[in-house]
């Protein structure tokens, strides 16, 4: 991803730690999205669409090893 992209990377990030973290608990999640509102644009969905492509390749990747390794 382009250096334009690593702060939504980072946002979105950190969105995921603290979901898992907080156990989905909203009153942890909506100040993380209010304080960085200004980043729920375009550019958000295309890094968020880029890191499931990425996150996508690295599983298949993984899957296809470990498979592998069992034959």
């Amino acid at each position: 991803m382009g250096d334009d992209l690593r702060d939504y990377r980072e946002f979105i990030l950190e969105l995921l730690r603290a979901e898992e973290e907080s156990g989905s608990n909203v009153a942890v999640i909506y100040p993380l999205l209010k304080a960085r509102q200004h980043l729920l644009n375009p550019q958000f969905a295309k890094a968020l669409s880029l890191m499931a492509a990425e996150f996508s390749t690295k599983f298949r990747e993984i899957w296809v090893i470990s498979n592998t390794a069992q034959i």
